[in-house]
């Protein structure tokens, strides 16, 4: 069969800077790398605030990258300023309780500006760098449910605030911290990953509730260290910040003040260079009352900066994330003294000439290098040829690859043949017609029954792989145990009580031909014609309270009531859509993905399973669609014994929220829903219906509190397997 080419991924990043060659603060930097890598495996959209700086910015970002502006309006509209002026005023108050405000411009813009709204829309991934752009994540996942959302902590801000509280100011930035904490975590619980620069700051945010949190080295090697030519009649000390930042003047004012009389006194012909954007011309100050030192201001290559560099030093007194400054001059093989904010987070951090927050230590430092230039020129090159791997551009590419699911898997999926998974439990009648349907069928590598300890086992068949759990642990369960045995690169995953046509598999596989590496249902409808509503939105707490509401049970068929509940009505004829999760009925499942992500949790056991595993799978860059070209008919009754179903499903469901957050709020809905029915079923048992109002309160209560307790249970304990072939 002749394929389309796969799509291309649609980025949309929201952060405070736009990226170009030769941005001026390292966090500007990292981003422009990124970007640089992500435009070659699909479309990036920059989204930042309307500023000057952003203005002179897309004067010289990359062609590949399309920058867009927002925040100011430039309609002439007296409503239109009027809104941008009471967002401004809004905005600063905001801050003097929350620094780490969300930015109000961009979160306005994403509601009122069709052009953000529509590219945050249609975006496949979108990218949040900087904390306060991550605290978006809640607005952007009620915009597009289904992109896979990564936020990059570029610094842990309540470490930031805790140490300026330490530091003086204890009532202003103890409650900034407070907010900060508790932001921290809502924001988490709505990123599908978490990146950090270093793991310092990956341990803080665990403790925050990120379960995953991945490590990304930014690419500050150089290609080659530059050669030295170091003055060593004059020899020249270097620090090198952004002195728009105020941690960066307190930093160059400690050391003038506290540690450079020192060195000029050992070293009287040693000379102090500021390197660094001063935009407000805080360092003149400091300038004009020292000894032998100069500012120099911005310079566009720093690679001759650190070549005559006797040393460089990373004096930072506060401040929080991982400083990019110090891991420039290590991997320039430059000797560099630091204190112990400075070299916090970074690889062989305690090979450098000195970490220290003593300032004679640090003048001795200093000194101790100037005095031994060649032994600390010797360290310092043999450090950075440790630290060239760590830091350097290919092991960045392929970390951006790996987190952001571009290992360009198209190329090595086998797509013309899937392996069918079968999990058994029950009768064998409806398993075996849906075998004899399978049987020839173009596309069909191999059909695999995994029996989930049926109490009537499955009968061997001729061609068909049976593998036999010793423990009935459930669907997910069995799945799992089928799936070891796939060698194909794709796995379908079948329900028992299917009917599919003759060329089902063909035209499943053909449909998911176009798609990324994704996981692809066809559309499941009843033995009657009726939808099965296979493709979901994912759970959301209005969802279960409108499913919980036994009063509008009888108006469940409506599509309004449907859309309540998450179920996706709208798709295209003829065509796939791209959906936040199908149900399990049908699933084809890249294998190597399904492998990684460690298959279906298993202490989910009969329902939510395919919402958690999709889930995940979106995190790794593996969405969901449903192909509506191709249609199969669920029978039901194959599989399960239907007494246990509402409490199966109750306390999957309390498992799933126990698990991606909301607990609290699941429990508390449900039980305030459950009284709302008894209102209104008590006045109907005084008029004579058949019910008893107070009996339902209880029993429905009696479910809750049965899910919670059995969802704290621990996973089913692993079984082994015993696989036999016909």
């Amino acid at each position: 069969m002749t394929r389309p080419q796969p799509l291309e991924t649609r980025v949309v990043m929201l952060g405070g800077a736009v990226p170009y060659p030769g941005v001026r603060h390292a966090g500007g930097l990292y981003v422009h790398h990124l970007t640089r890598s992500l435009s070659e495996h699909g479309v990036v959209e920059v989204i930042a605030p309307d500023h000057t700086a952003n203005q002179k910015a897309l004067e010289h970002v990359d062609t590949r990258v399309a920058a867009h502006l927002v925040g100011r309006w430039a309609s002439p509209s007296s409503r239109q300023r009027l809104l941008q002026r009471g967002v401004g005023i809004v905005e600063r108050g905001w801050r003097r309780v929350d620094p780490a405000a969300p930015p109000l411009g961009i979160l306005v813009s994403l509601y009122f500006d069709p052009r953000v709204r529509e590219s945050v829309a249609s975006a496949d991934l979108v990218d949040l760098q900087w904390f306060e752009f991550i605290r978006l994540a809640p607005h952007i996942r009620r915009l597009n449910p289904s992109a896979r959302i990564v936020g990059t902590f570029h610094d842990v801000l309540s470490q930031l605030y805790a140490r300026r509280a330490d530091d003086g100011g204890l009532g202003r930035w103890r409650r900034a911290e407070t907010v900060a904490i508790a932001a921290e975590r809502r924001s988490l619980r709505h990123l599908d990953s978490v990146l950090t620069l270093n793991e310092k700051d990956a341990e803080l945010l665990r403790r925050r509730g990120a379960t995953e949190v991945e490590v990304i080295d930014p690419p500050l090697s150089p290609v080659a260290l530059p050669n030295r030519d170091v003055d060593s009649a004059s020899p020249e000390v270097v620090f090198v910040g952004y002195f728009a930042r105020q941690v960066n003047v307190d930093a160059a004012t400690w050391f003038i003040d506290q540690v450079w009389p020192e060195v000029i006194a050992a070293v009287p012909h040693a000379r102090l260079t500021l390197v660094g954007l001063d935009p407000d011309g805080a360092l003149a100050p400091l300038v004009s009352r020292a000894v032998q030192v100069t500012a120099a201001g911005f310079v566009d290559e720093l690679s001759p900066v650190y070549a005559r560099a006797a040393a460089v030093v990373v004096p930072l007194l506060s401040g929080s994330g991982v400083k990019f400054k110090t891991i420039q001059a290590m991997t320039h093989g430059v000797p560099t003294i630091s204190t112990s904010v400075g070299a916090e987070g970074i690889a062989h951090s305690d090979e450098l000439e000195a970490v220290t927050d003593n300032p004679a230590a640090f003048a001795g430092a200093v000194v101790g290098v100037l005095r031994d230039q060649r032994g600390a020129d010797l360290r310092a090159d043999d450090l950075a040829g440790r630290l060239s791997a760590t830091y350097g551009e290919e092991r960045f590419r392929e970390t951006v690859k790996r987190i952001y699911g571009q290992d360009e898997p198209q190329a090595a999926i086998d797509r013309d043949s899937v392996t069918v998974v079968i999990p058994y439990y029950g009768e064998p009648t409806d398993t075996l017609n849906l075998i004899e349907q399978l049987r020839g069928q173009d596309g069909l590598a191999e059909i695999i029954v995994a029996d989930d300890a049926s109490p009537v086992p499955f009968p061997q068949q001729p061609g068909v792989r049976l593998v036999r759990r010793e423990a009935n642990g459930g669907f997910g369960a069995a799945v799992n145990t089928g799936s070891e045995l796939v060698e194909t690169d794709l796995m379908l995953v079948l329900n028992s009580d299917l009917e599919v046509g003759a060329t089902f598999i063909r035209d499943l596989l053909y449909a998911a031909g176009p798609l990324p590496t994704a996981v692809v249902s066809p559309q499941v409808v009843k033995s009657n014609g009726e939808p099965e509503w296979t493709a979901r939105q994912f759970p959301r707490i209005r969802h279960h309270v409108v499913e919980w509401l036994s009063p509008l049970a009888r108006w469940r068929h409506l599509p309004a009531l449907q859309r309540a509940v998450g179920h996706v009505t709208a798709l295209t004829p003829g065509g796939s859509d791209r959906v936040d999760w199908v149900i399990g009925a049908a699933m084809l499942l890249p294998v190597r993905d399904f492998r990684s992500v460690g298959g279906f949790d298993e202490r989910y056991f009969m329902t939510s399973e395919e919402v958690d595993l999709q889930r995940r799978l979106l995190a790794r860059g593996v969405p969901s669609y449903v192909a509506n070209t191709v249609t199969v008919t669920h029978v039901g009754g194959g599989s399960s014994d239907t007494s246990l179903r509402r409490q199966w499903l109750l306390t999957a469901r309390q498992r799933y929220v126990n698990k991606w957050g909301g607990s609290v709020a699941f429990t508390t809905s449900l039980a305030l829903a459950s009284l709302v029915n008894f209102a209104v079923n008590a006045p109907r048992q005084l008029t004579g219906r058949d019910l008893d109002a107070r009996a339902t309160l209880r029993y429905e209560l009696g479910l809750l509190r049965a899910a919670r307790q059995q969802a704290s249970q621990p996973s089913h304990p692993s079984t082994r397997i015993r696989a036999e072939h016909a």
